[in-house]
């Protein structure tokens, strides 16, 4: 009946993972970079 709320609702869990996603793939790579070079 409302699909309005409920695209929201599913847009802001997607928005929260996408803005995480970018940093998280960076950070994973700086991480294993910084291990590296201490090895």
């Amino acid at each position: 009946m409302h699909p309005r709320p409920r695209i929201t609702c599913l847009n802001y869990p997607e928005l929260i993972i996408t803005k995480p996603s970018p940093p998280a793939p960076l950070s994973g790579v700086r991480g294993g970079g910084l291990s590296s070079t201490n090895n």
